[in-house]
C-alpha cells in the first residue's frame, strides 16, 4: 500500500473514492462538507485530480480485495468514523447531496443505504432509479458503486470482503444483521448520475475476461459462480416498505409495487423504452420475491466455499 499523503482527519464521516485518472470526485470538495474524502487509487492520478482530498492511497488491484486489504491495514477507520461511504469515480452529485446522505443515515438509524440514480444514469437494477413518489425505500439490496455504511455495519461486512469475490457482495451484505427491517435502504430524496456504463472498467480493476460468458455478460457468469460456491442464492432486489414524499409510511407490497411503476416516467418523458422491462420487472418481483434479508451464517458460508474450490481442484488435478 503505497501512502501518497497523510494529514489530520477532522470530521465524524468518511467518504473513500475508488477511484482512477477519469474520477469525478472534485465537486463532492465543495467548503461545506461535514465528511473527510480519501481517494483510493487503483492507477496513478493526475495532479490536479489530488488537491484538496484529505489523504490519497494508491493501490492497484481488483476492488474487493483492495477494500479488504484498506481496513485491515487502517483500522482505525472504522474506529474514528460513525459513518463510511465507499464511492465509485464516475458518479456525479454534489457536496451537499452527500452531506445530506450521511444525514439521512443518521437520522433514520440504517446500516446501509445509497442515493437513487437519475433517470440519465446507466444502471444495472430498476430498483435504483430515482422514484419521486419516496423519500426513502426499504430494500434487500444496496449495490457496490455508491454504498453508505453505519461503522459497526461495515465492520460486520468485512469477513464478506475476505471470501474471494470481486462480484455478489452487494447481495450478502443486506444478509448480516437480526434488525433488518428497516435496515437498508435507497435514499429517493438524494439523486447520484451514474456516467459510465457497467464493464467498462473490468480489466482496470483486475476482473478475469477469460470466463466463460451467460449472454454475453462476464459479470453474470461471476455471480453464477460466486451462487453455487456459497449456496447462497438471490432472487432479485425488492423495495418492500417505504416513506413517501409526503411522509407517509408505506408497508403494503402491493402499494409498493403500485408506486414504483412512477419510473415509467422517465421512458415517456425520454422516449426511451429502456425501462419498461427493467421497471415493470422490478414491479413483478416486489409482488412475487422474497425480501432475503435473513441473516446468513457467514462461518458455514466460508467452508462452504472453501469444500467447492477444494472440490474444483480435485477435479482439475483428474
Amino acid at each position: 500500500m503505497e501512502l501518497m499523503k497523510d494529514v489530520t482527519l477532522m470530521h465524524q464521516d468518511l467518504v473513500i473514492v475508488r477511484c482512477g485518472a477519469g474520477s469525478k470526485h472534485m465537486p463532492w470538495l465543495g467548503a461545506e462538507r461535514q465528511y473527510d474524502l480519501i481517494l483510493f487509487a487503483y492507477e496513478k492520478m493526475p495532479k490536479a485530480l489530488l488537491v484538496g482530498a484529505d489523504e490519497v492511497i494508491l493501490v492497484p488491484g481488483q476492488k474487493v480485495v483492495c477494500w479488504q486489504k484498506l481496513f485491515a491495514e487502517r483500522p482505525e477507520f472504522l474506529t474514528r468514523y460513525r459513518q463510511v461511504a465507499l464511492l465509485d469515480d464516475d458518479l456525479t452529485g454534489s457536496t451537499q447531496d452527500i452531506n445530506r446522505l450521511f444525514e439521512f443515515g443518521r437520522a433514520n438509524g440504517l446500516a446501509l443505504w445509497q442515493p437513487s440514480l437519475t433517470w440519465d444514469s446507466y444502471f444495472s437494477y430498476a430498483i435504483t432509479l430515482h422514484n419521486p413518489a419516496f423519500q426513502i425505500r426499504y430494500v434487500n439490496f444496496v449495490e457496490m458503486m455508491c454504498a453508505f455504511f453505519s461503522a459497526e455495519h461495515l465492520r460486520r461486512v468485512l469477513p464478506v470482503f475476505s471470501l474471494g469475490y470481486e462480484l455478489n457482495v452487494d447481495r450478502l451484505w443486506c444478509r448480516l444483521r437480526p434488525d433488518w427491517q428497516k435496515s437498508y435502504a435507497i435514499i429517493d430524496a438524494v439523486q447520484f448520475r451514474h456516467t459510465r456504463a457497467v464493464g467498462l472498467q473490468a480489466q482496470a480493476h483486475g476482473f478475469r475476461m477469460d470466463l466463460p460468458k451467460k449472454d454475453g455478460s462476464v459479470y453474470q457468469s461471476m455471480i453464477d459462480l460466486a451462487e453455487h460456491e456459497m449456496g447462497v442464492f438471490f432472487h432479485g432486489p425488492v423495495a418492500y416498505a417505504g416513506v413517501t414524499a409526503g411522509g407517509v409510511q408505506v408497508t403494503s407490497r402491493l402499494a409498493m409495487a403500485l408506486r414504483s411503476m412512477v419510473p415509467l416516467l422517465g421512458a415517456r418523458q425520454r422516449r426511451n423504452h429502456r425501462f419498461f422491462r427493467p421497471v415493470s420487472d422490478h414491479v413483478r418481483h416486489i409482488l412475487t420475491r422474497p425480501v432475503e434479508n435473513e441473516p446468513l451464517d457467514l462461518a458455514a458460508v466460508t467452508a462452504r466455499i472453501a469444500h467447492a474450490r477444494g472440490a474444483a481442484g480435485v477435479a482439475r488435478a483428474g
